[in-house]
């Protein structure tokens, strides 16, 4: 899709970002879109097309990275060999009982998400005084 926006309306989550299977992420992304949208709809002033705009481009590369994880998590969950199919669920158990490491992990993937928060709120000024707040 080039555009998540036509007219006044606009998509946000899996119904614009199509992520795509085994991500995990899609809730993350809606999140942040449901964010960044409404920051964008505030610092335009009224005019949604530029916010729309703002919004697409925040959330551009953010989508396309979540576009990468799913192809890469499903080649790891989905095993391609015997051997694979009997040592998957074992590594799976061995998981959940690695809690540190994981949420050292889901912290590193949170952290681009957090980054480009953290770069939008900073750098983006209203284009008009009297708008949204």
């Amino acid at each position: 899709m080039d555009t998540w926006s036509r007219g006044r309306v606009t998509l946000v989550g899996d119904a614009g970002y199509s992520p795509g299977p085994a991500v995990g992420g899609g809730t993350a992304l809606a999140v942040l879109g449901g964010y960044v949208l409404a920051n964008e709809l505030a610092l335009a002033g009224g005019d949604h097309h530029a916010a729309f705009r703002g919004y697409e481009q925040v959330m551009r590369e953010p989508v396309e990275r979540g576009r990468r994880v799913g192809p890469s998590t499903l080649r790891q969950l989905v095993p391609g060999t015997r051997f694979a199919a009997r040592t998957t669920p074992q590594l799976m158990r061995l998981f959940t009982r690695l809690p540190r490491r994981a949420a050292r992990t889901l912290s590193a993937l949170q952290g681009a998400d957090r980054r480009t928060l953290d770069d939008h709120s900073s750098t983006r000024q209203p284009t008009r005084s009297g708008g949204p707040a």
